[in-house]
C-alpha cells in the first residue's frame, strides 16, 4: 500500500471515529439536539499585484482581480456535547495577459464531549488546499491565530494549490478543583503533488503526543509541566523523532483577560544518521475576549520541527489580531511573521510576514460592505520569494442562522 493510500486510510478511520463517539453522545443526550446552520459569500474586487514563478520574480504593477468566498457552517448542541463543522471554498482570478486564477478550500469538524463533571473529550479534522493560507484566511477574516499548530511555509509563487490535513484528540480530566491532566495527540499532513520539488518542497507528516498536569495556585494562577514527542516523516529526508518537557505559567487577571507562556528544551534527532540538534520551545499569549471584541498578542517557538519548508527547522511565530463587531461596524485585522532556520540536514532558511485588514459597514441584517488591504512578504533567503500586495472591496451577504431546528 503506497504511503498516500494509508494516510487516506488513517483519516478515514479518524472521521468514522469522530461519527461513532458522536453518534454514542446523541444517545447519551437523550434529550434532542439543537442544530443551527449559516452561511456567508463574500463578493470581491479589487487590485492585485501578481508574484510568479519559483524564483524572484515578481511583479509590482496593480493588476484588476475578482473573486467570490462562500462558506457554510454548522453547530449541533446538546446536553453533553458540541459539534461545529465548517467548509469554505475561494475563489480568485487576477487579469492580466496570462490571467492567475486560484482555488481554496478548507474544512473543519470539531467534536468536544463531557462524559462526565470531571472529563472532557475533544476531537478535531481540518483540511486545506491552497497555495496561499495567508490570503486566503486574511479575506475571509480568519486569524492564523486561531488554527493551533500550522506549517508556516506556503509556495505561494509557484501557483499550486497543497493540501494540508491534521487531525487531533484531547482529553483532560481534573482530579479536584486544583489538580488535573491531559493527553493531546495529533497528525498533521502536508501534500505537495504537483509542486513538489525534490530536496525542497518534501511530502511530509508530524505525529505528535504530549501529557500535561496543571496545579491551579488560586482563582487566577497556576502552573503546568508537560512531556511531548513528535515523530517526522519525510519523502527526500531522514525521518526524525524529538522530545520536549515544559514549565507553563497562567495568569487570568480579569475573566476576560488571560497571560499564557509555558518553555522548556527539546531535542531532534535523525533517525539514520543519529545526527541531533538541541533547542527550545516556548509558547507566550496574551488574549482579552469580550462579547463583542477579541484581542490576541502571541509569540510560539517550535525548537525541531516541521515548517512545510525542506525537513527539521526551528521556526518562530509571532502575531497580533483583533476583532470587533457591532451593528454600527466591524473590524478586522491580522498581523503574523515567522522565521524559520533549518537544522540537522535541512540547508533551507526563510522567513515571511502577511498583514490583512478589513473594516466593514453594515447596510442591514443581511448585507454589509468591505473594505480592506492585504500585504505579504518572504524574504529571499530560499527559493520562493516574492511580496504580494492587495486592495479589495466585498459586498457580504451573511446570515449566521439561516436555518434552526432540533431533533
Amino acid at each position: 500500500m503506497s504511503s498516500l493510500c494509508r494516510r487516506l486510510v488513517a483519516r478515514a478511520l479518524a472521521l468514522r471515529l469522530c461519527a461513532l463517539i458522536f453518534a454514542s453522545v446523541c444517545a447519551v443526550d437523550g434529550a434532542p439536539r439543537k442544530y443551527v446552520i449559516g452561511s456567508r459569500i463574500d463578493f470581491l474586487t479589487g487590485g492585485s499585484n501578481m508574484p510568479f514563478g519559483t524564483g524572484l520574480i515578481s511583479t509590482n504593477e496593480f493588476l484588476p482581480f475578482y473573486g467570490a468566498h462562500p462558506s457554510i457552517d454548522m453547530t449541533s448542541t446538546g446536553e453533553h456535547s458540541v459539534l461545529k463543522s465548517s467548509y469554505a471554498f475561494g475563489y480568485d482570478r487576477i487579469d492580466s495577459d496570462t490571467p492567475w486564477i486560484s482555488r481554496s478550500h478548507a474544512a473543519s469538524l470539531m467534536l468536544s464531549v463531557q462524559p462526565g463533571a470531571k472529563w472532557k473529550v475533544s476531537l478535531s479534522e481540518s483540511f486545506s488546499m491552497t497555495s496561499d493560507l495567508a490570503t486566503f484566511n486574511g479575506i475571509r477574516g480568519v486569524s492564523l491565530f486561531d488554527q493551533g499548530f500550522i506549517f508556516p511555509f506556503y509556495p505561494v509563487t509557484s501557483q499550486h494549490a497543497v493540501k494540508t490535513n491534521g487531525f487531533g484528540f484531547g482529553t483532560d480530566y481534573s482530579f479536584n478543583d486544583k489538580a488535573a491532566v491531559s493527553v493531546n495527540v495529533s497528525h498533521d499532513l502536508r501534500y505537495y503533488g504537483d509542486a513538489a520539488i525534490e530536496g525542497q518542497l518534501s511530502d511530509q507528516q508530524r505525529a505528535f503526543a504530549e501529557v500535561r498536569y496543571t496545579r491551579r495556585v488560586d482563582q487566577r494562577n497556576s502552573w503546568t509541566v508537560g512531556y511531548s514527542s513528535t515523530y517526522f516523516s519525510f519523502r527526500d529526508f531522514e525521518n526524525a523523532v524529538s522530545q520536549a518537557t515544559t514549565v507553563g505559567f497562567s495568569r487570568s487577571f480579569t475573566p476576560s483577560l488571560s497571560l499564557t507562556m509555558s518553555a522548556g528544551p527539546s531535542r531532534v534527532e535523525n533517525l539514520k544518521s543519529k545526527d541531533s540538534n538541541v533547542s527550545y520551545n516556548a509558547n507566550v499569549t496574551l488574549q482579552e475576549r469580550l462579547r463583542k471584541a477579541a484581542i490576541s498578542i502571541y509569540f510560539v517557538q517550535y525548537g525541531g520541527d516541521a515548517s512545510g519548508l525542506g525537513s527539521i527547522s526551528d521556526t518562530r511565530r509571532a502575531g497580533f489580531n483583533v476583532r470587533f463587531d457591532s451593528k454600527r461596524a466591524t473590524l478586522f485585522m491580522d498581523v503574523s511573521a515567522f522565521d524559520t532556520k533549518g537544522t540537522l540536514e535541512n540547508v533551507y532558511n526563510t522567513r515571511g510576514a502577511a498583514v490583512s485588514a478589513s473594516v466593514g459597514l453594515p447596510l442591514n441584517r443581511t448585507f454589509s460592505l468591505n473594505a480592506g488591504g492585504q500585504y505579504q512578504r518572504y524574504d529571499h533567503t530560499a527559493d520562493f520569494g516574492f511580496e504580494q500586495k492587495r486592495l479589495f472591496v466585498s459586498l457580504r451577504m451573511e446570515t449566521p442562522s439561516l436555518w434552526r431546528f432540533a431533533r
